[in-house]
């Protein structure tokens, strides 16, 4: 059974247990704002959602209908080795698009590989999302700007501005 890797892990795993038992990552509500009543306990503090408990709560709703023995910090620490997966076909796809799938290969090979990427995908941390959306947003634009027609151009170009707006969530 593995543990998360530090503190911020156990606090992203309390927001998604939140989600998971009361559907919102909140701990209460007051006067219709969020607040988080652990943090400068007793009185709290408000707090704004953030992308990582959705992504550990989603990820465990799909993981848990396969498998109904697999618990919340379980999918928590397999987030990072997902999103981690999609950033490396992200890398793949920009490599091939600049330069050929040889070099998507390699390239693909280095970020799944470098030893600074990998520290930073175990035990839950939130440091993944910043390499996978700028290359998925990179690999968007590349093919936006690549694209023949103009209307492809302009639904890719509307993908892209539309993950930039996930990453700033």
């Amino acid at each position: 059974y593995t543990f998360l890797g530090d503190l911020d892990s156990y606090f992203f795993l309390r927001y998604a247990r939140n989600l998971l038992q009361t559907g919102s990552y909140c701990d209460e509500i007051r006067n219709g704002l969020c607040w988080d009543n652990h943090m400068f306990a007793p009185m709290g503090i408000m707090t704004s959602p953030s992308m990582h408990p959705y992504g550990i709560f989603y990820l465990y709703k799909i993981l848990h209908a396969i498998n109904p023995t697999i618990n919340l910090m379980q999918s928590s620490f397999l987030l990072q080795t997902f999103i981690a997966i999609i950033a490396s076909i992200a890398v793949f796809f920009v490599g091939k698009r600049i330069m050929n799938t040889t070099a998507g290969f390699f390239a693909a090979m280095f970020l799944a590989l470098s030893p600074m990427f990998l520290s930073r995908t175990l035990g839950s941390d939130t440091d993944i999302w910043n390499v996978m959306f700028p290359l998925i947003i990179l690999w968007l634009f590349l093919e936006a700007f690549e694209a023949k027609s103009l209307g492809k151009k302009a639904i890719l170009a509307g993908v892209a501005g539309l993950f930039m707006g996930i990453f700033s969530f």
